[in-house]
């Protein structure tokens, strides 16, 4: 793959993934975490670089729910991808481009 069809793929997959989250959260969804120390659905923080932990945490069960209602409707997976490390990696790198973005005076 060219690196910048890399960079776009991984840009489109970062804001998949935040245009999911906004939408379930301005639908009012909200997922109880297992553990109190988990970030609930609803729990966003502002785009900087430490935040990236919170975005994933609040990711995958919105994921885990999405395609097991759509399982439930015979419907195949909305979000059949697996994330692997190299991946996560990179859509930290979109996410640390973003917060570094973020802070400079406008």
């Amino acid at each position: 793959m060219h690196p910048w069809e890399d960079w776009a793929e991984t840009w489109a997959h970062y804001l998949h993934m935040v245009d999911a989250l906004d939408t379930a959260v301005s639908y009012g969804l909200a997922l109880l975490p297992d553990h109190p120390q988990e970030p609930e659905l609803t729990d966003q923080t502002p785009v900087e670089e430490a935040s990236f932990n919170n975005l994933m945490s609040r990711w995958f069960p919105l994921t885990y729910v999405l395609n097991s209602l759509n399982r439930s409707l015979g419907q195949p997976d909305g979000y059949p991808f697996t994330l692997a490390s190299p991946v996560i990696d990179k859509l930290r790198f979109v996410h640390r481009v973003i917060a570094a973005s973020a802070q400079k005076p406008g």
